[in-house]
């Protein structure tokens, strides 16, 4: 919620229309989790055709919208495991360049 107030806040002062908000939940799970390739490669098509919609119709389809956000059937359990690894690869990454 705040975050969208933001942009529409940005959008208003700059009278430009928000045409768009693309979420995509648990984002750092699809890249740290080698299961998710399949799902990662299906949102980031989704978000380039996203950009292609905006460039030519001016919006971005609801439905389009929709699939980026997607849980795609993936449990709860799961997700929280590829983001904790996600995690976990950036702290061990981070320490490693100390």
């Amino acid at each position: 919620g705040p975050i969208i107030e933001t942009f529409k806040g940005i959008a208003r002062n700059s009278h430009r229309p928000l045409v768009a908000t693309i979420f995509r939940p648990g984002a750092e799970a699809l890249f740290a989790a080698p299961h998710c390739k399949n799902i990662l490669d299906q949102v980031l098509f989704s978000i380039e055709r996203a950009g292609t919609e905006l460039a030519t119709k001016g919006r971005v389809s609801k439905s389009l919208l929709k699939m980026i956000s997607s849980g795609f059937n993936i449990s709860k359990k799961s997700w929280r495991q590829g983001a904790n690894l996600a995690y976990w690869l950036k702290t061990k990454e981070s320490v490693m360049k100390e």
